[in-house]
């Protein structure tokens, strides 16, 4: 299903850090990996907040901050920040991040 093109906006109220580690092998061989990225809490104008994964370790904005998300498809592919004019487009740093959670 095509979910379209999306943006959320409001202030950035809370950020984790998280890591998930991944490994397989075969054959006598291992690999180990590990996948970063940023859980964030975002109250928008009517009081709702949103919880939106954010791919990689790359987030310019911090508690206080008015942000916007870009997200295609359920897919986060950037960031604003109102607050310090940075921006970031995650399809260029890395790969595209589903995780979208209303709360």
């Amino acid at each position: 299903m095509n979910k379209g093109f999306e943006t959320i906006t409001g202030e950035l109220v809370d950020v984790h850090h998280a890591a998930t580690v991944h490994g397989g092998g075969a054959g006598g061989h291992v690999s180990i990996w590990t996948v970063e990225h940023r859980e964030v809490w975002i109250r928008q104008a009517d009081g709702v907040e949103v919880q939106i994964v954010m791919p990689g370790s790359l987030l310019p904005a911090r508690a206080g901050h008015r942000v916007t998300v870009l997200i295609d498809n359920g897919n986060v592919i950037g960031l604003i920040n109102w607050s310090t004019r940075q921006r970031v487009n995650y399809g260029l740093v890395g790969s595209a991040y589903q995780a979208v959670n209303f709360h």
